[in-house]
């Protein structure tokens, strides 16, 4: 593999000084971040905090030289990455499903609302400064579906104000070849970043001895091959007493979805999918006001469009296609926080909502030339309102207590029956004990909700599912019991988990007039 990076003097990666001689980001620089996150409450979690992030910094990003975030995600704790048959990369975290999972970019949501997820190895990683996970019990400021947790991500930053390039070229096996460049510049009062990157490759390799009886013996993988791109720009600006930024990423790419070649043809329904266009484009723009001392608001705004067509083929041929499906989303949120001192501790009050709508053409294929049907229009409105009460009774215990109310409402959906909006209550609550030597015990326990998708109550997924429009939302119990041991430059910690969930959204298979389908269902619940 050859690697390049050029800065304003060449050296190592993340050891680069500028012209004027001011040393680039540190390792993990977390000061530069603090517009980028969801903070709750205070600039930066404390040590130990119940609710703290477990992060990973930017050393451990470039280490890993993963292309996307998909790659560097595995490094988190109890985290599980796994591809599924439609090819899309997903999280799951402490066993949740994918969908219980929110994933942020400098304060904006990047889930697609219709099905509450995103591939994640379409999110570029090479703009990243940090990565941090909230599992079980977070926070109810987070807002809603966040049942399994939080991913937040930041957009790099200089710790100080200098200038750093970077130019990175990859190439290998299976025609595999990524470019990446960057450039920071960071001032007194401004910041900037500008990246922009392109990667393809021709094909998954076969692995030796692997046993694939009804796809055609090849080196490569039939229908893997794979094509991203992305841009990616990010403002910042201190001025009179406010901090703004402003950052908009696009990324596009085209893949195509390994068959599953196990599979006889003819004795059931095979998957053979193309994605010609995937496209995101996300903009945000936060602000922060300190008005006192310890007294701030914060406000994050975003607007994300979604595109994507995918393409069902007859045969492994992949020459005659069968059902085409184009999808359209657009997505406007934003949330607001206000905090301050409250008796022994701090009070914080956050409103988050969004507005989404979901467009889609299905065609099937009639005597050779595909045949759109009528477009079908979706949309949701989510909202989530939550206070939350940071308390520090001594210098060793610490506690958090917090509720939150949550709703949806489906104003439009399409051809199918119309439904009511739902709402119900979430509450976090943890406390943290520090002990003599560098031990400390935390807890938390909490109740959060994940409404069902869109997708889930109305998608027919080019005629595999059957639609059940009746589903209930999933609501979860979850409970932490942490022993962290501290020390110099290291940090150890044990943790036990449970949670509850109920009404678990599943799925099952029905047959009706010979064919099979599926259909989504509730459970009485599971646990984990």
């Amino acid at each position: 593999m050859i690697r390049i990076v050029r800065g304003a003097a060449l050296g190592a990666l993340l050891a680069l000084q500028t012209a004027s001689g001011i040393r680039a980001q540190e390792a993990d620089s977390l000061r530069s971040y603090e517009m980028a996150e969801i903070v709750i409450g205070e600039t930066a979690p404390r040590r130990n905090d119940p609710a703290a992030l477990r992060r990973i910094p930017l050393a451990e990003i470039a280490r890993s030289d993963a292309g996307s975030v998909a790659g560097i995600a595995r490094l988190l704790p109890a985290a599980h990455i796994q591809t599924n048959s439609r090819g899309e990369t997903l999280i799951y975290l402490r066993g949740a499903g994918e969908r219980q999972v929110a994933i942020f970019l400098d304060g904006a949501l990047m889930n697609v609302p219709w099905d509450n997820r995103i591939d994640l190895s379409f999110i570029p990683s090479g703009i990243l400064g940090g990565m941090g996970v909230a599992h079980g019990a977070s926070s109810v400021l987070y807002g809603t579906n966040t049942v399994g947790g939080v991913l937040l991500l930041t957009s790099r930053n200089l710790d100080r104000p200098g200038r750093l390039s970077e130019l990175s070229i990859s190439g290998g096996t299976a025609g595999w070849q990524r470019f990446e460049g960057m450039h920071l510049v960071r001032g007194r009062r401004q910041s900037l970043l500008v990246g922009a990157g392109f990667s393809s490759t021709d094909g998954q390799p076969v692995p030796k001895g692997a046993d694939l009886e009804y796809e055609p013996n090849s080196r490569l993988r039939i229908n893997t091959d794979r094509q991203l791109a992305h841009a990616f720009v990010r403002y910042g600006l201190d001025v009179a007493g406010v901090r703004w930024s402003a950052s908009l990423l696009h990324a596009s790419g085209r893949q195509g979805i390994a068959p599953e070649g196990h599979l006889d043809p003819a004795k059931g329904s095979v998957r053979y999918w193309r994605y010609p266009r995937w496209a995101m484009m996300l903009g945000s723009l936060s602000m922060v006001r300190d008005l006192r001392a310890d007294e701030h608001l914060r406000a994050t705004a975003w607007v994300s469009r979604f595109a994507q067509r995918i393409d069902q083929f007859e045969s492994i041929a992949y020459r005659s296609l069968g059902a085409r499906e184009d999808d359209e989303d657009l997505t406007v949120g934003g949330r607001v926080s206000y905090d301050r001192p409250a008796g022994q501790g701090a009070l914080v009050l956050a409103a988050t909502g969004f507005a989404s709508s979901h467009r889609q053409v299905d065609a099937e294929s009639e005597a050779g030339l595909l045949v759109p049907s009528p477009q079908q229009t979706y949309s949701q409105l989510v909202w989530s309102l939550g206070s939350e009460y940071r308390s520090e009774w001594s210098r060793r215990v610490r506690t958090t207590v917090g509720l939150g109310l949550e709703g949806i409402g489906t104003p439009e959906t399409g051809d199918k029956p119309p439904r009511p909006g739902q709402a119900s209550w979430t509450t976090s609550m943890g406390g943290v004990v520090d002990l003599s030597n560098g031990w400390s015990i935390r807890a938390a326990a909490g109740r959060k909700l994940r409404f069902p998708t869109p997708r889930e109550l109305f998608g027919t997924a080019l005629g595999r599912f059957l639609v059940d429009s009746g589903l209930r939302p999933e609501s979860a119990w979850s409970a932490d019991l942490g022993a962290v041991r501290s020390f110099e430059d290291a940090e150890l910690e044990t943790t036990v988990f449970y949670r509850r969930t109920f009404d678990t959204i599943d799925q099952e298979n029905v047959v009706v007039d010979g064919g099979r389908f599926r259909r989504r269902i509730n459970l009485d619940g599971s646990s984990a």
